[in-house]
């Protein structure tokens, strides 16, 4: 079937000039270069399929001629319209603008009539719109009808075309043998497809090219369906067929832009959304945004019954039914994050969104949308869905004066006739007025205005008015802003001045930061599924913002930021003290962008934050003493033996979290890192044990004239540990030979009892709770290894060491240090040690048994890039080795950390290359420590956050990654041949 773009036939009455009909234009455009006007005209009457008659009918109307010639100058839409259908013109000068829109409606009913091509019907529906837009348009400019009515009409036309796709859709689907319709005469009925206009269309105030805005309701149970399995997946198949018969542009254009965005949290639902889980949703989640968008909501097309079924069982989210001030806190949240400017004077009309913008359409909706959601659910005449109505309800019931009602009346008819005319220019979907002079003079023009000055003035009087109006209603309301500007992150449009503040706040993403904050609200992450939590996070925003603007790279905190939220819990606990705490507050934010792993630890134990709550604590001194005193604090509340265990994870969990703040923030050098992380190890093992033995005596007692000592290996004995260390230990213990067994109640052997004893530490400091475990525990390093028994006494550890021990025992008993037990055993294994270490050597063995290990380990420990720093030949363990070699090849003359070992190597022949080596050595460890503290034992440098690398590279003088592992190639390189030199002097 073709379509006949002259779309009526009907006699025509001839009268001498459209204001026989009409009347003469209510409002006079300014009139246009004879020149121009000429050109426009000529190609209107000689490149239209025009009788000779209607073009010398035409040319003698000198009034008409003017009043076209301006249109077609000023509005290139229109004269393109006009070129395409002229015959539109005719036959409102003969019939008159509503008779014309009544013919083309009852064309489209004729031509679709039991049609069953989707071709046709797209091509009858795209050249209605256009001609319906000709006549409105020209009717509009002219005055012959109010913005009011031509809004109406563009409504009344989009109700009808959205109605036409459903019945054909739900005709196919009927052929298509997916569907029984109860009557073929109204497909909709029983179809469980239900839709619902939004926005202006559901008010009926349609913008000459505005979007529609739908939401889609099914009930994919009902009886109707053939295969009930396959009806929702249908329906959402349907539903982007109604999108592209509506959107798709063809030769013949378009129908309307379709917007599916006002459905419940649009990123996850489907574009059909099931009825319970629509009303799922609004109940647990819906937002204050949502139940004012839902009061102009209306059924359109489809399934009747389901839609006002829906609206239905909608109305207690929307409407409340009682008024007091908690509602009333709640309503003002819409909107109570916008700042108030009063400064109107220094607005710049140029470029003003008269729509989103300060004094806008937006303020004037939100002051009527408000007032009808705090006093609507009792007064069932405030619930009208146009703004107009329900300004004159407002008037009418006394909650606005008269004055205001006529002002803000005044001004939204003024408002939408500018955005009337700022769309058909170019049928674009704009609300900004230009910022090129000679463009504000069309639209100037259009509105019957010669003067672009006074066009300005007027425009500026109408926002000034409507923002001092909005600010009355909300001076009270409390101020979720930013000094910078405007913050809203509510319904589905981008607010001109959010995304200004944004800007100015170093966003360079900004409406992907307002997707971002906006999907907050939908409740998609566990932490932000109570209403409790959204409320809070809302609150938090401005200062959030305000935060990530100081890191640098605001788009990526605010992703960090995300991500963060994405794993949390639970919301409620951290936004309370992020709320009452801005320095905490930007503490996480500067934590999120440099240590991933320390933003893990925070998600998953938000109480982590309580050991910095109080400032004075944070910078209170991290001491042997203060923290032996808080941990017996912690343990002396514990009601049993479990909570004990809690509380030291907790404890431990704080204290780390504490040690690693600091360091990020510059308190504790990087290089001391390692002393502080030791100090706590200590103080859990002393306390932890203390702890458990006093339990395990309880029921055992104790080995009279014993003694019992933990001795640290490894990082734990050279004060090098970091944040993500185990533990490296050896359990020894002592014992007066006439004692065999405990004296408690339930008595153990001597060995039987420290046995159990050291595995009570183990389940003490490794098993995992729901707080978690304090340190993974190492025992490799007791004699005979993992073979050997758990513990050792004294004399047999001696003796191992001095008849059994392999070198690589004895290099690893260079950095054993004793930490737990009596003053007087920890001397005497000190002592031992000591004496063992002493012991003369065969040099070259010992060199050739270092060179042997260190192959070893290259060969089963191969490093995974330049970042290993302690298996990279040249590395740490190049350094430790060295470091251990000279102890016992007894050219260091102390013990004690791998830095003091070096410094006190005084051979002539060594001390340069020991220098070198401490030099490298102390940069070594400090990456080690940054990269265990912020991003744990992932060394894939393409996954590390760019704060962090920003933060490694200062640490090493450089500029760039790249000129980071510059430096440390050359550092191993020289690493590699002092280790070797030393090994083969």
């Amino acid at each position: 079937m073709t379509v006949d773009r002259r779309i009526f036939t009907i006699k025509r009455n001839t009268h001498p000039d459209l204001s026989v009909l009409l009347g003469p234009p209510l409002i006079r455009l300014p009139e246009v270069p004879y020149v121009e006007s000429s050109v426009f005209l000529k190609s209107f009457l000689n490149e239209t399929h025009l009788t000779v008659q209607e073009r010398v009918q035409l040319s003698q109307d000198r009034q008409i001629l003017s009043f076209l010639g301006s249109v077609f100058y000023f509005s290139p839409y229109l004269r393109t319209l006009a070129l395409h259908h002229p015959h539109i013109i005719f036959l409102c000068k003969d019939k008159g603008f509503k008779e014309c829109i009544d013919s083309i409606n009852q064309y489209i009913d004729a031509s679709i009539s039991h049609c069953s091509d989707e071709n046709v019907i797209m091509t009858v529906l795209r050249t209605a719109k256009q001609q319906i837009s000709l006549a409105l348009g020209l009717a509009d400019l002219g005055g012959w009808l109010s913005s009011v009515t031509v809004s109406q009409e563009l409504s009344k036309f989009a109700d009808k075309a959205v109605s036409i796709a459903v019945d054909y859709l739900m005709i196919f689907l009927k052929n298509s043998s997916k569907i029984k319709l109860l009557d073929v005469n109204k497909p909709g009925l029983g179809s469980g497809y239900a839709v619902l206009a939004m926005g202006k269309l559901g008010a009926g105030e349609l913008n000459y090219s505005s979007d529609i805005d739908l939401i889609i309701i099914t009930d994919p149970h009902i009886s109707a369906f053939e295969d009930a399995s396959e009806a929702q997946t249908t329906l959402i198949r349907i539903t982007k067929s109604l999108v592209r018969i509506l959107q798709d542009r063809t030769e013949h254009g378009y129908v309307f832009r379709t917007d599916l965005r006002l459905r419940p949290d649009p990123s996850s639902m489907p574009l059909a959304i099931p009825i319970q889980t629509a009303l799922n949703y609004y109940e647990a989640r819906g937002q204050n945004w949502e139940r004012a968008a839902f009061i102009k909501a209306r059924f359109i097309a489809g399934d009747r019954d389901l839609g006002n079924e829906f609206l239905k069982s909608l109305e207690p989210f929307i409407w409340r039914k009682y008024l007091d001030y908690a509602a009333i806190s709640d309503i003002h949240s819409i909107k109570r994050q916008i700042q108030l400017h009063k400064e109107m004077t220094k607005m710049r009309i140029a470029g003003h969104n008269i729509k989103l913008g300060r004094g806008g359409i937006r303020e004037i909706e939100f002051f009527v949308q408000t007032q009808q959601l705090i006093a609507g659910g009792r007064n069932i005449d405030l619930r009208a869905k146009d703004t107009l109505s329900v300004l004159d309800q407002l008037a009418k019931k006394k909650w606005i004066n008269t004055n205001v009602r006529n002002e803000l009346t005044e001004s939204y008819l003024y408002f939408r006739d500018i955005e009337h005319r700022l769309q058909m220019v170019s049928d674009k979907k704009t609300h900004t007025i230009p910022d090129a002079e000679v463009s504000i003079k069309i639209i100037a023009a259009l509105c019957g205005i010669k003067s672009n000055q006074v066009f300005i003035d007027n425009t500026k009087r109408h926002l000034v008015r409507v923002e001092d109006h909005y600010s009355n209603l909300f001076c009270d309301s409390p101020n979720l802003s930013l000094s910078q500007g405007n913050l809203s992150f509510s319904g589905d449009d981008f607010d001109p001045g959010t995304l200004d503040s944004l800007h100015n706040l170093g966003f360079q993403q900004a409406q992907t930061a307002i997707k971002i904050i906006r999907s907050w609200h939908y409740g998609r992450y566990p932490a932000m599924i109570s209403t409790q939590s959204r409320e809070m996070l809302t609150e938090l925003t401005p200062a959030l913002l305000f935060s990530f603007s100081k890191t640098g790279n605001s788009d990526r905190a605010l992703n960090a930021f995300d991500d963060f939220l994405k794993g949390l819990p639970t919301g409620v606990q951290l936004f309370s003290i992020l709320k009452n705490n801005p320095e905490i507050l930007n503490l996480l934010v500067n934590i999120l962008g440099v240590a991933p792993r320390l933003s893990d630890t925070i998600r998953r134990k938000p109480h982590v934050f309580d050991g910095i709550l109080d400032m004075d604590s944070f910078h209170s001194d991290l001491g042997r003493k203060e923290m032996q005193h808080s941990l017996r604090q912690s343990l002396c509340q514990a009601q049993n033996y479990e909570d004990g265990m809690d509380y030291a994870r907790i404890f431990a969990n704080e204290k780390k979290f504490l040690i690693g703040v600091r360091a990020l923030r510059g308190i504790i050098p990087l290089g001391y890192l390692g002393r502080y992380y030791t100090r706590l190890a200590e103080v859990l093992l002393q306390e932890i044990l203390f702890f458990v033995w006093n339990e395990f005596s309880h029921i055992h007692g104790v080995i009279p004239g014993s003694e019992f000592a933990v001795v640290g290996m490894g990082n734990l004995g050279t004060y090098e540990l970091t944040a993500t260390s185990d533990l490296d230990l050896i359990l020894l213990f002592d014992h007066d030979n006439s004692v065999s067994e405990s004296n408690g109640r339930r008595r153990l052997y001597l060995s039987e009892y420290f046995s159990r004893l050291g595995q009570r530490l183990i389940a003490a400091m490794s098993a995992l709770t729901s707080e978690g475990l304090i340190y993974v525990l190492d025992f490799r390093l007791r004699p005979s290894g993992n073979a050997g028994p758990l513990t050792t006494s004294f004399s047999s550890f001696m003796n191992y060491q001095r008849t059994t021990a392999w070198t690589w025992e004895h290099l690893a008993l260079t950095r054993a240090r004793p930490l737990v037990g009596s003053v007087a055993f920890k001397y005497r294994i000190s002592e031992g040690i000591k004496n063992i270490l002493k012991t003369p050597r065969d040099l070259e063995k010992l060199s050739f048994d270092v060179l042997q290990m260190r192959r070893i380990m290259e060969q089963e420990r191969k490093p995974k890039n330049n970042f290993d720093l302690k298996r990279t030949k040249g590395g740490l363990t190049d350094i430790e080795f060295l470091a251990q070699w000279a102890i016992l090849a007894r050219v260091a003359k102390s013990s004690g950390s791998t830095a003091d070992i070096l410094e006190s190597i005084d051979e002539e022949e060594l001390k340069n290359d020991s220098m070198i080596l401490h030099k490298c050595f102390s940069t070594y460890l400090a990456l080690l420590q940054l990269i265990r503290l912020c991003v744990d034992k992932d060394l894939d440098r393409y996954t590390w956050p760019v704060c962090f690398i920003e933060k490694l590279t200062r640490e090493v003088g450089c500029r760039t990654l790249d000129q980071v592992e510059r430096k440390l190639n050359r550092s191993y390189k020289e690493v590699r041949s002092i280790f070797l030199r030393f090994m083969k002097r």
